[in-house]
């Protein structure tokens, strides 16, 4: 049974969609696409001023967007989060707070475009550091990392 063809005329559909290490790629023109991924790091807290937390992903993948969503308000004075490519680090994504519930896109800095555009090889290659003041253990929030490869 054919699908209708609601396009316009001389236009037609795709005859396959194949999917491999290159992304998704059209059978029938060739025409190659990207594919975007998503990992998720929860980011409890301890009574301490850094909690720290390691991420990796692949060599060579671009680094999209960074987006905190604060599920426990934390209780510290401050509670900020940062993303750099050593420990301690703040490279990627400067110091901003996450303390109160709701939802933070991450600034990537523009000075690291080309670092986002081919991630090292190096595993672990994304470093995260949550600084307290005054800092307590009532905290949590979730960091959703996009990239595409």
């Amino acid at each position: 049974m054919a699908l209708p063809n609601y396009l316009p005329t001389g236009i037609e559909y795709a005859g396959t969609l194949v999917l491999g290490p290159g992304g998704v790629t059209d059978g029938s023109s060739g025409i190659s696409g990207r594919t975007d991924y998503i990992q998720k790091l929860s980011l409890p807290v301890t009574a301490v001023a850094n909690t720290d937390f390691t991420m990796s992903i692949p060599a060579g993948a671009t680094l999209l967007s960074a987006v905190v969503y604060t599920t426990t308000a934390y209780t510290g004075a401050t509670a900020t989060i940062q993303i750099g490519n050593a420990a301690a680090g703040a490279q990627y994504v400067a110091a901003v707070s996450i303390a109160p519930i709701g939802m933070v896109p991450l600034t990537l800095l523009a000075a690291q475009t080309p670092a986002f555009m081919s991630m090292p090889a190096a595993t672990p290659n994304l470093f995260i550091r949550i600084v307290q003041t005054t800092p307590t253990a009532v905290g949590a929030a979730m960091l959703v990392i996009n990239y595409s490869t």
